[in-house]
């Protein structure tokens, strides 16, 4: 899989002012056509979960970084937000999965809720960090979750935030992710949601925190 960036428009509604075109930095499977992602599913092929993977960690990012909800999802659960994304898919096979999603996370953010206190994760960011250190070798399928689960956050972040659309500026995905598994090393009982938002995310994380 390749770690490369890649800009992809979507369409941002500001917290106030008109709509605008934003160039998103997005990394890992988001950047794989909706066609891929749909005959995974049709086929119930183990890539499934790395697309799933890279979801729940754009969601969890996304969480991060929206002015407005805990939870951009807020009443849809998984399996719904997944049935959305393959009806978007459908109609569009050739565009990126992350517009897909995209598409999905921002819609729901416009909607007017009340903002829990408690921002939701996702995935395998609820899991330790110690559980990324042991995950094995880089090509492996345990380390890969990890692998799309931060590419996901990051891009996820970068599409809900009022202040960025790319978080991590011009480090490489893979520069990051070396310095989040050395951050984990000093921090093995953090969950790996908790770290990437302390390390990868510090300056907007603790700018939306304070919101």
């Amino acid at each position: 899989m390749s770690w490369r960036i890649a800009p992809i428009g979507l369409l941002l509604l500001a917290a106030s002012g008109p709509a605008r075109v934003a160039e998103i930095a997005t990394y890992g499977t988001g950047l794989l056509p909706c066609n891929t992602y749909l005959a995974a599913r049709e086929e119930d092929h183990p890539l499934q979960v790395r697309f799933i993977n890279w979801l729940s960690g754009y969601l969890s990012g996304a969480n991060v970084a929206s002015p407005r909800r805990n939870n951009i999802l807020g009443e849809l659960d998984m399996d719904t937000a997944l049935r959305e994304i393959a009806a978007f898919c459908q109609a569009r096979p050739n565009h990126p999965f992350a517009v897909a999603v995209g598409s999905l996370a921002i819609a729901a953010a416009q909607q007017a809720r009340t903002h829990g206190t408690e921002t939701i994760s996702y995935g395998s960011g609820l899991r330790l960090c110690s559980a990324y250190l042991q995950a094995g070798a880089a090509d492996s399928l345990d380390h890969a979750e990890f692998i799309d689960w931060v590419g996901g956050y990051v891009s996820g972040f970068n599409a809900l935030s009022l202040h960025t659309t790319s978080i991590l500026g011009s480090r490489e995905l893979t520069a990051a992710l070396d310095g989040l598994k050395q951050y984990c090393a000093m921090h093995p009982e953090t969950l790996l949601t908790e770290a990437t938002r302390t390390f990868l995310v510090p300056t907007d994380a603790a700018r939306v925190a304070a919101r």
